[in-house]
Order: structure tokens, then sequence, then C-alpha cells
């Protein structure tokens, strides 16, 4: 399964923010429940895309 959570959940709360809004332009209400386990692994260093030499 990809990871689309993001650091912080900040993806997560994006995608709430979009199902709200089309919820509430639908006149509805949404429910977005996240099942899975945490993944706590470091992620690579980015290297710099320009190095100094």
């Amino acid at each position: 399964m990809p990871r689309i959570l993001g650091r912080g959940g900040r993806n997560l709360q994006a995608v709430r923010a979009i199902l709200n809004a089309a919820a509430e332009l639908a006149g509805q209400q949404i429910h977005l429940e996240v099942l899975g386990q945490a993944r706590h692994t470091e992620r690579p260093q980015r290297r710099d895309r320009n190095p100094v030499e």
C-alpha cells in the first residue's frame, strides 16, 4: 500500500479538507477512518542537487 500520509499528516489533512468540502456542497457529512499500522522508518537523507566542490 503506498504511503500517502506525508510528514506530520499534512496530506491526510488535505484529503480530509477536500472530502469535507465536497460533502458540504452535497449537503452531506463524511467520516474518514484511516486503518493500518504506523510505520516509523527513517527516510534516506536528500542529497544536494547542486553540490559545492
